[in-house]
Parts: structure tokens; sequence; C-alpha cells
């Protein structure tokens, strides 16, 4: 299954590449060299809309990554999703219902 989750992954790339954006600025790759340092860096990075990614230092590309997880508005809001094609639905599905919650 963490092979289909690669596959998933990439398509969700070039479908950015694909819309003449860049992946980086839905996925952000940290790499985690103490254990806390990458926390702080996805904290650090105010960003609207981000999916992040942590992987342990020294990984190759194909290794299961440590943490996955979703920041809106500058707040994680789910974290340990275990691959980036569920954290892409996840936004998907917060940015659709969170509006709808509002009113």
């Amino acid at each position: 299954t963490y092979a289909i989750d690669v596959r998933r992954e990439c398509i969700i790339k070039a479908l950015c590449v694909y819309l003449n954006e860049e992946p980086e600025n839905l996925v952000k790759e940290y790499m985690d060299t103490d254990g806390e340092s990458s926390e702080a860096a996805v904290m650090e990075r105010k960003r609207m809309c981000e999916i992040f990614v942590i992987r342990k230092e020294g990984a190759e590309p194909d290794d299961e990554p440590e943490d996955v997880g979703v920041i809106l508005e500058g707040l994680k809001v789910l974290d340990e999703l275990g691959n980036i094609p569920l954290a892409v639905v996840m936004l998907f599905a917060l940015v659709y219902v969170l509006p709808q919650h509002k009113t």
C-alpha cells in the first residue's frame, strides 16, 4: 500500500506542475535533525494553507515520512496522517467544511 501512496503523491505533485504551480507551495518537506527543530520550523512558517512532511535526517526518498499534517491559517490542525495523499484529501475536506461551519 505504501507504493500506491507514493504513486498518488507523484500524481498530486505532477498535477501541481501541470497547473504551473510549484509543488512546494502545497507540500513543504522538513528534515528532522533533533526531533524539535522540525516542529519549530513547521510552526515558524505562517502559511495560510499547507501540508507539511517531516522526514528523518538521512532518510531515503522512498522511506515513509515521520509525520504528515495540515496547517490552516497558521495553525497545525492535523498531524500524524501518515501520507501525503490522505493529507491532501483532508485539506480539501477542511477547506470545504470550515466556511459552512462559520455561517
